[in-house]
């Protein structure tokens, strides 16, 4: 059940949110009221939904963002701020670092805030941060039917966008080129409609191994792109069909390019890899374990390749390593690539440093295990 975390001490405020979860059962809502609890819930819970109230007077609030900031990898649930005037919509909206779903003005919460819910409780999967290397790796497909509105058109965006930056499929500076080309498109149909079209306008999207595409359309079907010309570079390409009337953008995977590395890691030492090396050997004592900054490798066990490891996939040889097993496949890379390379005495004292690190690696693994035995059934 997807964990909402609500820091507020406005108890209007905190009424209406708890109202909007209680239509929507699958959510479970824990309100917090001090900066101290709310940083502990943050870095041990690991809520999928932070909503914060950027106006509240008793909580620290920039505390909260700081901690958000410090470590993207670990924090990377969903947050929806709440504001009061326009200096601080602004902070916001320059805020890097941390996945913005939307912010929503405090006076249009009752409104705003259920049709937020809406979008995520219909979508589960794109708030699955345990699990997105199998939904990756089975193609995660799925469509909205989106209002002519300005903020469910930035909500839709940063949902879609957010998804890929977390599994790393794509980079920071993709991010904000994938961002942005959604949303200018999705404006260029409400703003060059010819005041035909006031129906929906559809957005559908494809998230497979190697790149994700993004179909858009509007229920008018005189609408057309006939203005927009087909192009494409190494990471984004525009192409037409139905008539010029479904835009197809199509963005590449970038498993050559390293994503967000956690903050515990990220003073260790990276070693590249060219395609061909071995990473390590079926039967080698299983002494590290890798963090996969970038790249794609091969793993063959008894001379059969059973599968292949990207940066969605986090680690690579963490089974042996955490059970004290030799290794029971080889690991080569197919690519250009990057892993950091962690000894169990560096493991074991990250963990005394932020024990948080502990509980996020276990209940990811239980999640592995889960898909594992699942799949034999």
């Amino acid at each position: 059940m997807p964990e909402i975390l609500l820091l507020s001490t406005d108890d209007g405020l905190n009424s209406l949110i708890r109202e909007s979860v209680a239509k929507y059962p699958y959510f479970e809502l824990t309100v917090l009221k001090t900066k101290t609890m709310g940083i502990q819930y943050l870095n041990y819970e690991l809520p999928e939904i932070n909503v914060i109230n950027w106006s509240d007077k008793v909580i620290h609030i920039e505390s909260i963002v700081d901690e958000l900031m410090r470590d993207p990898w670990l924090h990377y649930g969903a947050c929806i701020f709440i504001y009061e005037n326009s200096q601080e919509a602004e902070k916001i909206r320059k805020l890097k670092g941390i996945n913005i779903l939307t912010y929503i003005e405090k006076n249009r919460v009752g409104h705003y805030f259920n049709r937020v819910l809406g979008v995520l409780a219909a979508h589960p999967n794109l708030l699955n941060q345990w699990n997105f290397n199998s939904l990756v790796k089975s193609n995660l497909d799925g469509s909205f039917q989106i209002d002519r509105d300005a903020f469910d058109l930035l909500t839709y965006v940063n949902l879609l966008v957010n998804f890929l930056a977390n599994a790393n499929l794509i980079g920071v500076l993709e991010k904000e080129r994938l961002f942005t080309a959604l949303l200018e498109k999705l404006m260029w149909i409400v703003e060059h409609d010819h005041g035909h079209g006031t129906g929906k306008i559809h957005l559908e999207y494809h998230v497979g191994q190697n790149d994700s595409q993004f179909l858009i359309a509007t229920e008018d079907r005189s609408f057309t792109w006939d203005r927009l010309t087909a192009s494409a570079d190494s990471f984004l390409s525009y192409s037409l069909r139905d008539a010029n009337r479904t835009l197809v953008l199509q963005v590449q995977h970038q498993k050559s390019h390293g994503g967000i590395v956690p903050n515990i890691f990220d003073s260790q030492k990276q070693e590249h890899f060219k395609p061909g090396d071995v990473v390590f050997q079926q039967g080698e004592e299983s002494s590290h374990l890798f963090f996969i900054v970038s790249g794609e490798y091969e793993v063959v066990a008894n001379g059969k390749r059973i599968s292949t490891l990207s940066p969605v996939d986090v680690f690579l040889g963490e089974m042996s390593f955490l059970l004290k097993n030799k290794r029971t496949a080889t690991v080569k890379a197919m690519s250009q690539g990057t892993l950091i390379k962690i000894s169990k005495q560096e493991y074991i004292q990250t963990l005394k440093e932020k024990p948080q690190y502990a509980f996020f690696l276990a209940r990811m693994l239980a999640e592995r295990l889960a898909k594992l035995h699942q799949a034999k059934l």
